[in-house]
């Protein structure tokens, strides 16, 4: 009974540790916060360019569904767009209202392995593989982007010693799937013994197993989705800036994107409140953007993030074949 109870304790002073890191984060950017520029930011905003974002997101949407939907096939589930569709949007809405980044997915496996319980391992694998083509692409297009804005970041080391530590992890995941014969069975042999290691090590290595069953095909479209997202990703957060009256080059907005969707996915904060404020707040000052200004465009972004996930909530609520 001991064994069983720790792991609980642990995750609720987890938990708890992520919550006071989220109201931390939040409320040094409200301290440092000029009021009175945000109050009039927001009276001067135009609100009907919000219709460009709202698009962006439910084009972006449409894009994660097809990509879960080629990866569903590709593992012998033939799932219909409209079915991934509306499993999607119960899964977002579990990601906003849960603490926990990850919770959607695990809604969306508890969804699917209802109908196809026979193919669990199918089921976990394109969950799996779904989370780890966003987030690869998301990565590699923060790394492309990086050099063309080089003159920009180079003075500005928090950012720089990110990007390095994100080619360095890049890096290392690249050597790790090329030596997928001895030196990984004596990584692994040694990452087990490790304590702190060992799960990551076993997400790794299912991660590893789940990529090599997957054709090219899959595995390329995949890519393609993702970059259509967080290419959409960009735009909507450039029309959040020129909501809150910012006007900058896209391909700044787009490295602050994408550099919020690779930090904002660690388990530091609840879902990523204050943390992907603070590293849009950090990314975009370089190019001259106010903090107050991007502030109110990363409060326009999560909270209508959140107003698009409800209609998630009332098909979980009102679908016949919820999970209870």
């Amino acid at each position: 009974m001991e064994s069983k109870s720790k792991p609980s304790a642990r995750s609720r002073l987890f938990l708890a540790l992520r919550i006071v890191t989220s109201f931390l984060l939040l409320g040094v950017l409200l301290w440092r916060l000029n009021w009175g520029m945000f109050v009039q930011l927001a009276r001067r905003s135009d609100w009907r360019l919000l219709i460009w974002p709202i698009l962006c997101f439910w084009g972006g949407f449409l894009f994660s569904a097809l990509r879960w939907q080629n990866i569903l096939r590709d593992v012998g589930l033939p799932l219909r767009l409209k079915s991934v569709l509306m499993v999607n949007l119960e899964g977002f809405f579990w990601n906003n209202f849960l603490p926990s980044t990850i919770g959607g997915d695990g809604y969306r496996f508890v969804k699917i392995d209802r109908q196809y319980r026979s193919q669990r391992a199918g089921v976990f694998a394109s969950v799996f593989l779904d989370r780890a083509y966003g987030y690869i692409t998301v990565v590699g297009m923060h790394l492309l982007v990086v050099p063309f804005l080089f003159s920009l970041l180079r003075k500005q080391k928090i950012l720089m010693g990110s990007d390095f530590a994100i080619g360095m992890g890049v890096f290392a995941l690249a050597f790790f799937w090329k030596a997928r014969g001895a030196w990984a069975k004596r990584l692994g042999n040694w990452m087990r013994n490790v304590r702190w290691l060992r799960g990551l090590y076993g997400r790794l290595e299912r991660l590893m197993i789940a990529m090599a069953m997957t054709t090219r095909r899959a595995t390329g479209l995949g890519v393609l989705y993702s970059a259509a997202f967080v290419v959409l990703n960009g735009v909507a957060l450039w029309f959040y800036l020129q909501v809150a009256g910012e006007t900058l080059p896209f391909m700044p907005v787009l490295y602050a994107s994408t550099l919020a969707g690779v930090v904002g996915v660690l388990p530091l904060s609840v879902n990523g409140i204050g943390l992907t404020e603070a590293v849009l707040v950090l990314a975009l000052a370089p190019a001259g953007a106010s903090r107050e200004a991007v502030l109110l465009a990363a409060f326009l972004l999560r909270g209508i993030n959140m107003l698009m996930a409800l209609p998630g909530g009332l098909l979980y609520l009102f679908e016949p074949w919820s999970v209870v």
